[in-house]
């Protein structure tokens, strides 16, 4: 399997505080069992649990000149992650999420930008070797990338879809609440988009509607070959011009549920990678993000570990 994938986007360090009762109110504390500090961002989460599949993959994106930045880095190149083309800038410190993940595995987040700020068309540009040479172009995060904005963005899925890149956009959950403006481009947007893969609650601000068979078909129309829906405990539905495709949730242990989306969205690419049927690839995603929100350490399961999970269920 030679084919690659270049993911572009936000890259951060992810500060995970576990296992809370209840948010506190204003003026007051609280206390979680477990701390986390990940390389993360939908970037370090796809880029990492690409690369534990086999996936040749590349990053487009920036961090900071500090301790975070570095911490990044070198957690990328241990797993293989070609790094050529993230930027290390002295102007702004590396990005940070806080994540606080409550008793039930789910979780609230809170961000600081830093470098993501800046990252812009140009850093892209630059680096369109990493993704001349790749077969799929993912890109997430566009609500953290303000510099980047509309129209750069729109630039690029445009020229990776005539050179014949499969397109892919995740835009994560937009901070000011899906402005009328925002939902409308991100419509335009998904015309040069190959596969969009929100989740159940990006799917409803976006359509207006309430199952998920209605917001897939709708966003369907919208322009894109592939719409998969992440469901959560409820699992994922797709659609593509060969029908419509449900996949069942594998039911696990949740330890935290950060970065489960992503993960997910790697087991897509690995499902289109092999020529799967959308069944089984909704399959081995599903599985494969249950394993990883199961775990506290080496999180990012192999081809082996999700193939044996799948083969005993």
């Amino acid at each position: 399997m030679n084919r690659k994938v270049c993911v572009v986007g936000n890259l951060n360090i992810d500060l995970i505080l576990m296992s809370l009762k209840t948010l506190p109110e204003w003026g007051t504390e609280a206390l979680v069992e477990n701390l986390n500090i990940r390389t993360a961002g939908q970037v370090g989460y796809l880029a990492l649990a690409l690369s534990k599949l086999g996936i040749n993959t590349s990053v487009i994106a920036n961090v900071g000149k500090d301790h975070f930045g570095r911490e990044i880095l070198s957690q990328l190149e241990k797993e293989e992650v070609n790094c050529g083309g993230i930027d290390i800038v002295k102007t702004h410190p590396t990005g940070v999420t806080v994540a606080i993940v409550n008793k039930s595995g789910e979780r609230v987040l809170i961000s600081y930008p830093g470098s993501m700020e800046i990252l812009g068309e140009s850093l892209v540009i630059e680096h369109w070797n990493l993704i001349k040479e790749t077969n799929f172009l993912f890109l997430c995060g566009y609500f953290l990338l303000p510099n980047l904005s509309f129209a750069g963005t729109e630039k690029i899925l445009t020229r990776a879809k005539k050179e014949g890149k499969m397109t892919f956009l995740d835009t994560g959950w937009d901070p000011e609440n899906w402005t009328n403006e925002k939902k409308k481009e991100i419509r335009e947007l998904l015309k040069q988009v190959d596969a969009f893969l929100p989740n159940r609650e990006e799917a409803t601000v976006l359509t207006g509607k309430d199952s998920p068979e209605e917001m897939i078909k709708e966003l369907y129309s919208w322009g894109p070959s592939h719409i998969i829906i992440k469901l959560g405990e409820n699992g994922s539905f797709a659609k593509t011009k060969e029908g419509l495709f449900y996949g069942p949730s594998f039911h696990t242990k949740i330890f935290d549920t950060t970065g489960a989306g992503d993960v997910f969205n790697a087991g897509v690419i690995y499902g289109l990678f092999r020529n799967w049927k959308m069944v089984q690839t909704l399959k081995f995603a599903n599985t494969l993000s249950s394993i990883f929100i199961s775990r506290k350490n080496d999180k990012y399961p192999t081809v082996d570990e999700v193939q044996s999970r799948m083969g005993s269920d």
